[in-house]
C-alpha cells in the first residue's frame, strides 16, 4: 500500500495546497469533535456539566496533551529529513523510537493526572457544582491518553511521507463516531460526562488503531512493525532537540491560558461556560492555522533533507503570504457570522451577546481610538458579586445553553 508522496518535486503553491488541504479538514473535523461533546453535554445534561468538560478540565489536556504532541512533533520533521534524504533504514528507526516514546508518555500521562486530578483541579480554583464532572472526565480522558498521542503520533509519521489524505479519512470517521458514540451514551444511556468521556477515549482508540494500520501496509521501506520497536538513543536526541522547543511554546502558551482560566473560575459557572464557547469559535481559525504550518513544515523537512534549499526559503516565503490572506479572510468569517454560530449552540441572548463581546475584543485594533461595537454590559453582568457566589445560572439560560 502506497502511503507516502514525494513533496521534493513539482510547483510549490500548487503541492503545499494539495497536502495542506487534508489537513485543516482533518483539523476541523478534530475541533467539530470536541464541539460536538460541548453541545450534547450541554443539552442532555446542564450548564453545570458544559463548564466542567469546557473549564479546567480543557485546560489541563491542552496544557499536558499540547505539551506532548509538540514534543512529538520533532519526530515528524525527522521522519520528513530522512525521507527526503532517500535514507529509508532511518526513517524506520524514528517511526519505530518515536511510536514506543509516544506509548511509554502517554501511561506515564495516565499516571500521573490520575493521582494529581483533585490538586490540579483545586489549583485552578474549579467551582464546586463542576468539580466531581470535571475530576472524572479528566481521568477518563488522560485513561486513553496513549490512544491520543499514538494517533498524533502516527498521522504525523504518515504526513512526513506526504500521505495526508489518510490521517484526514481516520478523523472524518471518528468524528462521525464520536458524535454517535455522544448521543448513545449521554442522551440514550444519560450517562452525562462520564459518557461524553468515554465516547471521546473509545473514538481516539479506534483512529490509533486505523493509523497504525495503514503504516504497517505502507511501502516495504519505511513500513512499521511491532517487532522493531525500540528507543534508537541519537534517533530520539535529534528528535527531542527538535520537540522540546515546540514543547516549551506550547506549554508557555498553555500556561497563560491556565491562568485565564483560574480568574475566569472565579466568576462562576455561566461565565465560564461563555469562555469556553468563544474558546471552541476561535478554535477553528487557529487549527486551520496549525494545519497549514503542518504541511509547510513537512514540506521543508522533505527538501531540507533532499538539500533542495532553494525550495526551502520558496515554500516558507509563499506558504507566509498565503497564510496571511487566508487568516484576513478567516477573522472577517468569524466576525461576519460570530451570531449564527452563536445560536447553534445556545439560544440565550445574554450568553450569544456576552461570547460576542469575547470574540469580538480578541479581533478588534487595539489602537487608542478603535472602540468595538459590542457592549461588555451583559458579561458584567455575569460576573457581579452575587453572580460569584451562585454559580448556577437562571432557568431561562440553564435550558437554552447547549454548547461551547
Amino acid at each position: 500500500m502506497k502511503n507516502t508522496t514525494d513533496l521534493t518535486e513539482g510547483p510549490i503553491i500548487r503541492q503545499l495546497l494539495l497536502f495542506f488541504l487534508p489537513i485543516a479538514a482533518g483539523s476541523v473535523f478534530q475541533q467539530l469533535y470536541n464541539a460536538v461533546d460541548a453541545l450534547v453535554v450541554s443539552r442532555f445534561v446542564g450548564t453545570a456539566a458544559l463548564a466542567a468538560v469546557g473549564g479546567s478540565a480543557a485546560r489541563v489536556v491542552d496544557l499536558l496533551i499540547g505539551f506532548c504532541v509538540a514534543l512529538a512533533s520533532g519526530a515528524a520533521v525527522v521522519i520528513a529529513q530522512f525521507y527526503g534524504a532517500r535514507r529509508y533504514e532511518e526513517v524506520r528507526r524514528s517511526i519505530h523510537t518515536s511510536y514506543l516514546f509516544c506509548a511509554l508518555l502517554g501511561l506515564s500521562l495516565t499516571v500521573i493526572v490520575f493521582v494529581l486530578t483533585k490538586p490540579l483541579l483545586t489549583l485552578l480554583k474549579t467551582p464546586e457544582d463542576t468539580f466531581a464532572d470535571a475530576a472524572v472526565y479528566l481521568r477518563i480522558i488522560f485513561g486513553g491518553a496513549v490512544f491520543t498521542l499514538l494517533y498524533n503520533m502516527g498521522a504525523s509519521a504518515l504526513r512526513a511521507l506526504g500521505n495526508s489524505r489518510f490521517p484526514f479519512l481516520c478523523l472524518a470517521l471518528c468524528c462521525v463516531l464520536n458524535s454517535v458514540l455522544d448521543i448513545v451514551f449521554v442522551a440514550g444511556l444519560r450517562l452525562g460526562v462520564t459518557g461524553a468521556a468515554w465516547a471521546t477515549v473509545f473514538s481516539q482508540a479506534v483512529s490509533a488503531v486505523l493509523v497504525t494500520g495503514a503504516l504497517l501496509r505502507s511501502d516495504a521501506a519505511v513500513r512499521f512493525s511491532f517487532r522493531e520497536l525500540r528507543l534508537t538513543g541519537n534517533v530520539l536526541l535529534r528528535m527531542m532537540k527538535i520537540g522540546v522547543p515546540a514543547g516549551l511554546q506550547s506549554l508557555m502558551y498553555s500556561i497563560s491560558n491556565v491562568i485565564l482560566q483560574v480568574g475566569i473560575n472565579l466568576l462562576g459557572t455561566v461565565v465560564i461556560a461563555s469562555w469556553s464557547m468563544s474558546g471552541k469559535v476561535d478554535g477553528f481559525f487557529w487549527v486551520v492555522s496549525n494545519a497549514f504550518a503542518t504541511a509547510v513544515c513537512t514540506f521543508v523537512g522533505q527538501n531540507y533533507g533532499a538539500g533542495k534549499l532553494d525550495r526551502v526559503r520558496d515554500s516558507v516565503r509563499r506558504g507566509f503570504f498565503v497564510l496571511f490572506g487566508m487568516t484576513l479572510a478567516m477573522i472577517v468569517i468569524i466576525l461576519l457570522l460570530a451570531r449564527p454560530i452563536l445560536r447553534i449552540f445556545t439560544t440565550d441572548p445574554a450568553v450569544i451577546d456576552c461570547t460576542r463581546y469575547i470574540i469580538f475584543s480578541l479581533c478588534r485594533p487595539t489602537s487608542s481610538g478603535s472602540s468595538s461595537t459590542i457592549s461588555p454590559a451583559p458579561c458584567a453582568d455575569l460576573v457581579t458579586p452575587s453572580s460569584r457566589r451562585s454559580s448556577p445560572v437562571s432557568a431561562s439560560a440553564a435550558s437554552a445553553f447547549s454548547g461551547c
